[in-house]
């Protein structure tokens, strides 16, 4: 789980209720590269990384119950059938071989 300007105490309470979760927190400013890959526009942003892959950004901070919801729903989520759609959508936007037109 990435976070760009939540209170540093939001983020223990979390980590101690979550420890098999990685917190982090990332300075935009000493990060500016890091930053702008997430297209981060905003502080707070809330990100939230399983496997490598986005599940979650969102612009503004979350209150503990909802950010504990969001844990909750991240948990739940079926990250192979994430993938088979993220290689379906990759499918889907490359283009169809055309076959080589005969010459008369």
């Amino acid at each position: 789980m990435v976070r760009v300007g939540f209170s540093g105490l939001c983020l223990r309470r979390r980590q101690r209720k979550n420890p098999d979760i990685a917190f982090g927190k990332i300075n935009t400013q000493d990060e500016p590269g890091l930053a702008g890959a997430f297209k981060v526009n905003a502080i707070p942003t809330l990100m939230v990384l399983r496997d490598g892959i986005l599940l979650f950004a969102q612009a503004g901070a979350l209150p503990p119950a909802a950010l504990d919801d969001l844990i909750r729903q991240v948990r739940a989520v079926d990250m192979d059938e994430v993938r088979n759609e993220i290689a379906a959508n990759e499918a889907q936007k490359k283009p169809e071989k055309q076959a080589p037109q005969e010459s008369s």
